[in-house]
């Protein structure tokens, strides 16, 4: 992950700007019942002002305005020491993160709602649409299939060529979701993901969707799907922030589904989507 701390002598936090997402150094033994959810402390009343204070504050900006976080939990050296005079981390849990929902307020302080417990593995195999874009061309470049037929794949790995004409037609060259027929802003998107494919799948005019191009990027890193119906699927992931600004609610593909996508779509939701 390319989370970035500010100074690691003094840092209670990281953030990635690449995921808009937030990392918070939490005590373990600070996590308890707060407003009827199970929640951590993550700032006190009357916090003594410090270069690490500053920084949480500027770390909760960001996710007031929607970054998602999630916070570290860690174990002290000394337990009973007063975590105001500062602490020594001893150990901190390699396996899981907290994943936040809301900040909640109280006489003690801040404290972050945990939602759930995520395997840090899910964290860090999660990759940017460009980032998977990138490396799939480089398996294909390298691998040993005919030069044709790699030019092929490459126009249809990128949305482009016969793949993205075939899609087009068979929607009427309209995004599926939107109706747009802006086609400078729709992409050809795979929904069984290229790398997951044989060569007959990546051509295939049913693996894929034409989608606008934020819908493209939502779908493609898992943070949205669609159901049977072809109703739109939101990842708990997003804050209700961005679901808004994206209007992302009672969205669905505008035509039925041809049978031919419908087990593409069922990969997509158990193998892609980010529940």
């Amino acid at each position: 992950m390319a989370a970035l701390s500010s100074n690691v002598r003094w840092s209670w936090g990281a953030a990635d700007p690449i995921s808009n997402s937030i990392y918070l150094r939490v005590w373990g033994d600070e996590v308890s019942t707060v407003q009827g959810v199970e929640a951590v402390l993550i700032t006190r009343a009357n916090q003594r002002q410090s270069h690490g204070y500053k920084e949480r504050k500027r770390h909760l900006d960001q996710v007031r305005a929607g970054w998602r976080w999630y916070g570290i939990a860690c174990t002290a050296k000394e337990p009973d020491a007063d975590p105001e005079q500062g602490r020594v981390i001893a150990d901190f849990d390699q396996d899981y993160l907290l994943r936040f929902g809301r900040i909640l307020e109280t006489a003690e302080g801040q404290h972050a709602e945990i939602v759930e417990r995520v395997p840090v593995r899910n964290i860090v195999r999660s990759r940017t649409s460009f980032t998977a874009v990138a490396e799939d061309l480089e398996t294909l470049i390298t691998s040993e299939d005919p030069t044709t037929q790699k030019e092929t794949l490459v126009d249809a790995r990128v949305g482009q060529g016969k793949f993205r004409a075939e899609i087009l037609n068979l929607w009427s060259g309209q995004c599926a979701v939107t109706g747009c027929t802006t086609l400078d802003v729709i992409r050809a998107s795979h929904v069984k993901p290229w790398r997951f494919s044989t060569n007959g799948e990546r051509l295939d005019k049913f693996n894929g969707l034409p989608l606008v191009a934020n819908l493209d990027a939502l779908f493609d890193t898992g943070l949205i799907s669609f159901d049977k119906d072809g109703s739109l699927m939101i990842s708990s992931e997003m804050s209700e922030k961005e679901i808004e600004l994206l209007q992302l609610r009672g969205k669905k593909i505008r035509k039925k589904l041809k049978r031919g996508h419908q087990a593409y779509l069922e990969f997509h939701r158990d193998q892609i989507f980010r529940l």
